[in-house]
């Protein structure tokens, strides 16, 4: 990916990886992924690259050593930025650049981070104390608010309609549970944590809420943005078992609302459907968990509520209203299913989630409880989560590199349909042979209040939308056949100018000859 970029930012000139420096870093194997400090006393380019074929209008954050700095975009203008101040394990003083970006389909601009004298203001966060009432944080559709004694979510409230919604850290004792086997001993309990901190910041891009504790962290961050980012609550947690010596545990996030779903809920199948869940009282907690790749749903007659999901995790709905997610285990048991130990080497954890609800147009039952789709917002939100957005810093910015390549700057794909498969194809002499391309397209559950602007800022609407290679790519000649996904058998040769839109829930696979 970086030798690709620097080829290209560089018009053939560079090749070399090295010249790029990933965002996120891993420091240790037994850490969880940082991000990169830059220092920002110097000039720096920052390379962001949009892997999807979606476009993105989303704000970000760059970690640097001085907070006298300016971002200026691709076309050299100065874009307005957040900064704020944060702590680091090594009491570094450190600071949070936050800023919005908006990049094509496919597409790849270089931002410039340059120091300055001119003091820029900063934002601090602050602690909470329990008189605090109400500890609320809010952006133009929603509003959070937080117990301030625990910090712990209580509600959120989206077009005026406010839901419970309250979260907690809690445990299961393990009983017969081993490395494959999930065995809580009886009903989980609530995990006493102990040195708690509560610290909140409101700046005019993003506001958050962070929690602290013995083993735990938990944020909650709003984004100030007409995006699709904006209609979401973000949520980090982090969860260290060993830090917090609790032993043969299995340790959940769970959520109490007063969404009425009763003893029904979803979970996708590999990203792709929504797939219906019961959950039966008669048997047995770990019978009633299933796996969440992406995102899980519980909906009543005027609400839906969509968590949705970075890393895969196992989720369940006990009781109606409730869920809970499956964060970190520790037992000392061999199950007898091939590791020939417990699970006890455990490191700290990071779960990302967005949490969105939805409100319907008017009050309606749920007519299917086998399957489900997602919403249009849901669909883009969870795309945007699962490819985030690739963001490097250039070792020497004194390399020349063109400000943006846009290469479907004029085109835009339907909402409903995504690239999951694109890469060049060559033979056993390193020769090319062709492009492989493979589309999948999706349904969206309707009757949903929408918001519009946005979802159309990202893709076109599907209804009026014709997909074809020229207008996606209406410089390039080539040739065009229709393929098995194995890309071993053709199906017949097609026109540019053919619809090549796969059917709802149906992938279908080309092969591009240039």
């Amino acid at each position: 990916m970086k030798t690709i970029l620097m080829s290209l930012l560089s018009r053939g000139k560079e090749h070399d990886s090295k010249l790029l420096l990933e965002d996120q870093i891993k420091p240790g194997k037994r850490s969880i992924m940082q991000k990169r400090i830059i220092e920002s006393t110097q000039e720096i380019k920052i390379v962001f690259a949009n892997t999807i074929s979606k476009r993105r209008y989303e704000i970000v954050n760059i970690i640097v050593t001085s907070a006298n700095c300016a971002v200026f975009s691709a076309r050299n203008a100065v874009v307005s930025s957040q900064i704020t101040r944060i702590a680091s394990p090594e009491k570094q003083e450190l600071f949070s650049v936050s800023f919005a970006v908006d990049i094509p389909a496919f597409g790849i601009e270089v931002y410039t981070l340059k120091p300055t004298q001119q003091e820029n203001n900063i934002m601090s966060y602050l602690p909470v104390t329990s008189e605090e009432h109400p500890l609320k944080i809010s952006n133009d559709h929603i509003a959070c608010v937080f117990n301030a004694s625990t910090g712990m979510l209580q509600s959120v409230t989206v077009n005026n309609v406010e839901t419970k919604m309250e979260a907690q850290f809690m445990i299961y004792q393990s009983d017969h549970g081993g490395a494959y086997i999930f065995g809580p001993k009886g009903e989980a309990n609530r995990f006493k944590t102990e040195k708690l901190e509560i610290l909140r910041v409101h700046g005019n891009l993003w506001s958050e809420v962070i929690i602290r504790s013995n083993g735990f962290v938990e944020r909650y961050r709003l984004f100030n943005i007409e995006g699709i980012q904006g209609l979401g609550v973000h949520i980090s947690t982090e969860v260290d078992i060993a830090a917090v010596g609790a032993n043969n545990v299995d340790v959940i996030y769970r959520f109490n609302t007063d969404v009425n779903n009763d003893i029904n809920f979803y979970t996708d199948q590999n990203g792709y459907q929504l797939m219906g869940r019961k959950t039966n009282s008669s048997h047995r907690i770990e019978s009633n968990y299933y796996p969440m790749v992406t995102m899980m749903v519980i909906e009543d007659s005027n609400t839906r509520l969509t968590l949705h999901s970075k890393q895969a995790h196992g989720v369940s709905s006990l009781t109606s209203g409730q869920f809970e997610v499956m964060l970190d285990r520790h037992t000392f048991r061999d199950d007898g299913r091939g590791l020939g130990q417990g699970v006890y080497d455990n490191v700290r954890v990071n779960s990302d989630f967005v949490l969105q609800l939805e409100h319907k147009k008017s009050k309606t039952q749920t007519q299917e409880e086998r399957y489900a789709f997602s919403t249009k917002e849901a669909v883009l939100l969870n795309e945007f989560l699962q490819n985030t957005l690739q963001i490097y810093s250039l070792v020497d910015s004194r390399i020349s590199l063109v400000n943006k390549i846009h290469p479907m700057k004029d085109s835009a794909f339907p909402c409903d349909t995504s690239i999951v498969g694109f890469r060049n194809i060559f033979n056993e002499d390193l020769q090319y042979k062709f492009t492989s391309l493979v589309l999948h397209r999706k349904s969206f559950q309707c009757g949903f209040q929408e918001n519009e602007k946005f979802v159309l800022k990202m893709c076109k609407a599907s209804k009026s939308s014709k997909l074809s290679i020229k207008s996606v790519f209406p410089k390039l000649k080539v040739k065009l056949y229709e393929s098995s996904l194995s890309m071993l058998h053709d199906k017949g040769q097609l026109s540019a100018e053919t619809d090549i839109s796969p059917q709802k829930n149906e992938l279908r696979s080309f092969k591009i000859v240039i």
